[in-house]
């Protein structure tokens, strides 16, 4: 089912909620900005914005396909970009998307819901009304916002993978007999999905601290800073996961190759 929410955030930092795109632009035009926060949307709700907002028409498509690699594209009046989101649950990992457009006075987020089927995005609102004075500065503030709640919890999945990764070596330690090494190289696997979308995140975050996203202020810039450098240290921590996995891999293969000539 689809889910939407409009909000239109004033000059002096009051957000209010719309039932309509339309009212959002009308209310866009005393000043401030828009947010079209959209969940799980259908094709028609989201090609409106193509004549609206002037998105462009591949980009649209680009929401509505989940397996796409996180990029940043340039168009006339906005940038397109796509965000993973990482979510590990029960040796399971899903990583899925989130698609911004920001324009001059506008923010459009699309997103799904996860596998508890909660909203991606639950809870920025709230995290928005307590720091209306920063969000009220801008679309590229209240996306710093929004980029940073999904950055937090891709670290909570990270922490589940490294809490797997000690399991499973205590579990070799203990028995190799009772040891299963499709595991390890499942947590490799997931490791190395990690480490892909984490660095074309990176690049994004790359060009737009150099400034290549006319539609983020320099003063905005080193809030993105802070969210760069999380993604380096989770990208580092994603290659000495990698690397751990490898060396515990090898250390099976001694251990049972030791016990098989015993």
């Amino acid at each position: 089912m689809s889910e939407s929410q409009f909000y239109h955030i004033s000059q002096k930092g009051k957000l209010t909620s719309v039932a309509t795109v339309d009212e959002a632009l009308a209310a866009a035009k005393s000043g401030g900005f828009i947010w079209l926060n959209y969940c799980q949307p259908k094709k028609e709700e989201l090609s409106i914005l193509i004549g609206l907002l002037d998105l462009h028409h591949l980009a649209i498509e680009d929401c509505l396909n989940e397996d796409q690699i996180p990029k940043m594209e340039d168009f006339p009046r906005n940038t397109f970009i796509i965000f993973n989101t990482f979510e590990y649950s029960n040796k399971k990992l899903s990583i899925g998307e989130i698609d911004l457009f920001i324009g001059e006075n506008f923010l459009v987020t699309v997103s799904q819901r996860d596998s508890d089927n909660r909203r991606i995005l639950d809870g920025v609102e709230h995290i928005m009304e307590t720091d209306m004075e920063g969000a009220r500065h801008g679309p590229a503030f209240l996306m710093h916002v929004i980029l940073d709640h999904v950055v937090d919890q891709k670290f909570l999945a990270i922490e589940a993978l490294e809490d797997e990764l000690d399991t499973q070596e205590e579990t070799m330690l203990a028995s190799v007999s009772n040891f299963n090494p499709a595991e390890m190289i499942r947590l490799r696997r997931d490791l190395l999905n990690l480490r892909k979308s984490l660095f074309h995140e990176r690049e994004i975050l790359v060009k737009i601290c150099r400034k290549d996203c006319p539609f983020i202020p320099e003063k905005a810039i080193y809030h993105y800073r802070d969210i760069y450098d999380h993604l380096t240290k989770f990208f580092e921590l994603t290659e000495s996961y990698r690397e751990i996995v490898t060396s515990l891999m090898d250390m099976y293969l001694s251990m049972l190759n030791n016990q098989m000539t015993k």
